[in-house]
């Protein structure tokens, strides 16, 4: 097992890799929610001025 955390003299470079890695997914992640909860908002505060859906 200390061979495979160890990979091969490459763990400083390996381990901070993966890190930035999940870093940067669960950043995208919370990011696209806010987003969407931003515009689910939006999308209804219009709908409320608009009057809803017109023909």
């Amino acid at each position: 097992m200390s061979d495979f955390l160890d990979m091969g003299g490459y763990a400083a470079y390996v381990w901070p890799a993966y890190a930035v890695t999940f870093a940067v997914i669960a950043l995208n992640i919370v990011w696209a929610r806010r987003l969407l909860k931003r515009s689910r908002k939006e999308a209804l505060r219009r709908l409320a001025i608009d009057g809803g859906c017109e023909k």
